[in-house]
């Protein structure tokens, strides 16, 4: 999980946090234990790129309404359909909400 943190620092700017969990990635070492396996194809062309993430990081940070976001958790595949951005191989992976159910949020909004 990517956690995505902007923090004062005496400086007066508001405290903004959010979990990024991402989906399944095609890490080298997943590319390379995964090619090896019947179907596994099929699995790859469904993983994000590692750099998904930080496309999805990048929207967060420049996103004017970022403190609306505060103590959430943010989909990266949900990000990316929000902010208008696909994975750098051109494809946009799917959201596993529904698949695996929402992620618990480790912040309580007050």
């Amino acid at each position: 999980m990517v956690a995505c943190q902007r923090e004062s620092i005496g400086d007066g700017a508001p405290l903004s946090s959010k979990a990024l969990p991402p989906g399944p990635t095609a890490t080298e070492r997943s590319k390379s234990v995964i090619a090896k396996i019947p179907g596994g194809d099929k699995i790859l062309a469904s993983q994000e790129t590692p750099k998904f993430s930080g496309l999805a990081i990048a929207s967060l940070y420049s996103d004017p309404q970022l403190m609306s976001k505060s103590g959430s958790v943010v989909i990266a595949a949900e990000a990316a359909l929000e902010y208008g951005f696909k994975d750098f191989n051109g494809k946009q992976p799917p959201s596993l909400r529904e698949q695996k159910g929402s992620p618990r949020p480790f912040f309580t909004k007050s």
